[in-house]
Parts: structure tokens; C-alpha cells; sequence
């Protein structure tokens, strides 16, 4: 399940990353591997610690013998867990949606980027 917390964690780093994109190829190209990783430690929502993913993929295989296995936003990437919010398949109140539609709009603004 995605949490608004969860997607207002990673906001911030995802802000950053955007503005990655608007880099020319040839910078790109000469991005230090220090700053790729710092990058790249957002690309799982377990934020690659091995327990973590080990515990939830032992709690995720239990569920599925019992019948009652389902998708654990803990063990997907932010692709997955975006695209699962892009189409609205979470459990979010409108309410909860009101609140991460203002934090945006303060991290935007706080940033600097438009939205």
C-alpha cells in the first residue's frame, strides 16, 4: 500500500533527480559515480537494506502459501510503487491526497522548481 508518507519521503530526492534530466548528454557523462549513487539510493522503497528485503520477501512468501498474498509497496521499486499511484491504485483518503497535494506544492516552491 502506498502511504502518503512514503511518497513524501522520497519527494524530495525525486525533485533532485528530476532536475538530473536537464542535463546535456555530454554532462551526463560526467556526473561522478558519488553523485549516480546518491541516485541510485532511491531506486527501492526497502532503501536497499538487505534485513529489510529479506524479512519482507519471508512475510510476502507466508502470505501467498496462506492465500492471501498481495502487492507490498516494501518490496517494489519507485518505478513500481509510481505507476501504481499514477494509476490510482492506492488506499488514500481524498483528505490524504489534500495534504500531499500542499507538501508538494511547499517542496516545489521551497525548490524552486515549477509544477
Amino acid at each position: 500500500m502506498t502511504t502518503i508518507s512514503t511518497i513524501s519521503r522520497r519527494l524530495p530526492a525525486l525533485c533532485t533527480a528530476r532536475g538530473s534530466f536537464a542535463y546535456t548528454a555530454a554532462t551526463r557523462l560526467s556526473v561522478s559515480s558519488q553523485q549516480q549513487a546518491k541516485y541510485s539510493s532511491y531506486s527501492s522503497r526497502h532503501e536497499n537494506d538487505p534485513e529489510k528485503l529479506d524479512d519482507h520477501k519471508r512475510n510476502s512468501l507466508k502470505e501467498q502459501k496462506d492465500g492471501k498474498g498481495q502487492w507490498h509497496e516494501e518490496l517494489a521499486s519507485d518505478a513500481e510503487a509510481f505507476i501504481k499511484a499514477e494509476r490510482q491504485e492506492i488506499k488514500a483518503t481524498g483528505e490524504e491526497i489534500e495534504k500531499l497535494q500542499r507538501e508538494t506544492t511547499k517542496l516545489l516552491k521551497k525548490t524552486g522548481l515549477k509544477g
